[in-house]
C-alpha cells in the first residue's frame, strides 16, 4: 500500500505514473491543492489533516482495501437498495451525494464519507446541510473511520456508521427519517444518471456488472465501423487529390 502525503497539485505523483509508480491513496488537507489535483489528474486526494491519520493509525485503522465510497456502496446495496449510485460528479444537482440509494418504495438512503474531523467540520457549512429539507436522504448516514466523528457532533437525525480497521462497519447511531427534502433534485439525479448509465459513474448503478451488456456491444461494433468508414472516406478522398 503506497500513500502520497501533501501532494499539492499532483506534479510529483505525475512523475511517478510516468516512471510506472501509482499511488493507492493520496492526502492532503487544502482543498485549493485537492481542487488542482483532480483537475490535472482525475481524481481526487483524501482532504485531511495528516494528524487525523496519525490518529487513525494509532487507534488501529489500516488503509489496506478499506475505501469508504465503495465499502459505503457495498453497505447501501446490502441494505435493499436495488439502486446506488456513488461519487456523484454532475452539474444537473447542487448536492453531489458520495453515495445514494433508491428503493421502490420512494425513499432514500444518503452517505457522506468522512476521513478526517475537518471534512465533518466544513461539511457543516453546505446550504443544504443548513437547511436540511434542501437536502437529499430520507435517512441520511455519515460513513467515516471509527473514532473520527463523535456521535455527540451529529446533526440532528443523522446516523453514524463506523469502519473499523478491518472494514467492518459498525452502527454508531441509527438516523431519524426526514420527512421534508429535496425530492426535485433527487429526481433530477436519477434521470441524469439513468441518461449516463453507459458511462462514468452512472455504470454503477446496477451492481458492478453492465446493466446491458448486448447495447454495449453494439455501441462498441457501431463504433468501430465508424472509424473505418471515416478511414475508408479519407484514403479515397487523398488518392482523389493525387489524381
Amino acid at each position: 500500500m503506497k500513500l502520497e502525503l501533501f501532494p499539492c497539485s499532483g506534479g510529483m505523483a505525475e512523475g511517478f505514473r510516468r516512471a510506472g509508480i501509482t499511488f493507492d491513496m493520496s492526502f492532503d488537507w487544502s482543498c485549493d491543492a485537492c481542487d488542482s489535483y483532480e483537475k490535472n489528474l482525475g481524481h481526487r486526494p483524501i482532504q485531511m489533516d495528516v494528524r487525523d491519520l496519525v490518529r487513525m493509525a494509532i487507534a488501529g485503522w489500516r488503509p489496506g482495501r478499506v475505501d469508504l465510497v465503495a465499502r459505503a456502496t457495498r453497505w447501501v446495496r446490502a441494505r435493499h437498495y436495488p439502486i446506488v449510485l456513488a461519487d456523484v460528479r454532475t452539474i444537473a444537482t447542487s448536492e453531489q451525494p458520495d453515495v445514494i440509494g433508491f428503493r421502490t418504495g420512494g425513499d432514500t438512503l444518503l452517505v457522506e464519507c468522512k476521513a478526517s474531523l475537518e471534512d465533518f467540520k466544513r461539511d457543516a457549512s453546505k446550504p443544504f446541510r443548513r437547511e436540511p429539507g434542501s437536502g437529499m436522504g430520507y435517512f441520511r448516514w455519515y460513513f467515516a473511520p471509527a473514532g473520527i466523528v463523535l456521535v455527540d457532533a451529529l446533526p440532528p437525525s443523522w446516523g453514524l456508521a463506523e469502519v473499523g480497521a478491518r472494514g467492518k462497519v459498525a452502527i454508531a447511531k441509527r438516523p431519524q427519517p426526514f420527512h421534508q427534502r429535496n425530492l426535485a433534485e433527487e429526481a433530477r439525479l436519477l434521470v441524469t444518471a439513468l441518461r449516463r448509465a453507459t458511462e462514468g459513474w452512472g455504470r454503477g448503478i446496477f451492481g458492478d456488472a453492465d446493466p446491458h451488456p448486448k447495447v454495449t456491444a453494439e455501441l462498441r461494433e457501431l463504433r468501430k465501423e465508424n472509424r473505418r468508414l471515416r478511414i475508408s472516406a479519407n484514403a479515397a478522398a487523398m488518392r482523389g487529390g493525387a489524381a
